[in-house]
C-alpha cells in the first residue's frame, strides 16, 4: 500500500509540490534519496523520481525554492554529492550524467546552474533533436560561494575558498592552476585575484 501510494505522488507532480516540507522530505528519502540529518528542503523544489538513489545529501543542507536537482543517465555511483553544511538558493539547476561534487561549507546564491553535460553541436540537426553528452565531472570544494546567476560547466574544478562573481561562466581546471583563495569573475571567467590560504 505505501509503495503504491510512494508512486502515485511521484507521478503526480503537482499534488508532489504542494506537499508539506517535512512529508516531501521524508517522500523522497522513501524515493530512495540519500538524505542526511537537519536537511531543509523548499516545498516548491523540484526531484525527478527516476535516479533519486544517485543523489546523496549530507547533513544541514539548505534547498531553496524551485531548485531542481537531476540525474540524467545511468551512472553506476551516485552522480550528485552535496556535503555538509551546504547552501544552495533558489531557482537553481543542478544536473550530473557522472559526477558533481560540492564541498562543505559551499554556498550557492540564486539561479545558478552546474552541469557535467552539455548538448552537442551536429550539423543540420537542432540543438533539441541532439543528446546531452557527458564532458567532465564538476568538483567544487570546501567553504567556496557561487555568484549569482552563474554556471558552472562540465570539467570545472574549484579549489577551497574560491569566489566565483555574480554572472559568470565557470569551465576549466582552477585547481590545477593554484591551489590556493581565488576570484573568478566574468563571461569566459578568469583569476582576478589570488590569496595565500593562512
Amino acid at each position: 500500500m505505501l509503495k503504491s501510494a510512494v508512486n502515485f505522488l511521484a507521478r503526480n507532480e503537482l499534488l508532489f509540490r504542494r506537499l508539506l516540507v517535512a512529508d516531501k522530505v521524508l517522500l523522497l528519502k522513501l524515493l530512495g534519496l540519500k538524505l542526511g540529518k537537519n536537511c531543509i528542503i523548499a516545498r516548491s523544489s523540484r526531484w525527478p523520481a527516476r535516479q533519486l538513489s544517485k543523489i546523496v545529501i549530507d547533513d544541514n543542507v539548505i534547498v531553496g525554492a524551485n531548485t531542481h536537482i537531476g540525474v540524467a543517465g545511468n551512472p553506476e555511483r551516485a552522480a550528485i554529492w552535496i556535503y555538509d553544511n551546504v547552501g544552495i538558493g533558489e531557482f537553481c539547476r543542478i544536473g550530473a550524467m557522472k559526477h558533481v561534487s560540492i564541498g562543505p561549507g559551499t554556498l550557492i546564491a540564486d539561479n545558478v546552474t552546474i552541469q557535467d553535460c552539455e548538448h552537442t553541436f551536429e550539423e543540420n540537426k537542432s540543438p533539441c533533436n541532439t543528446p546531452l553528452a557527458y564532458k567532465k565531472c564538476v568538483i567544487i570544494g570546501a567553504n567556496c560561494f557561487i555568484g549569482r546567476n552563474s554556471v558552472i560547466l562540465g570539467g570545472t574544478i574549484l579549489p577551497d575558498n574560491t569566489i566565483v562573481g555574480a554572472n559568470s561562466v565557470v569551465k576549466g581546471d582552477y585547481y590545477s592552476v593554484c591551489r590556493q583563495t581565488l576570484l573568478i569573475t566574468g563571461l569566459k571567467a578568469t583569476i582576478r585575484k589570488r590569496r595565500w590560504a593562512s
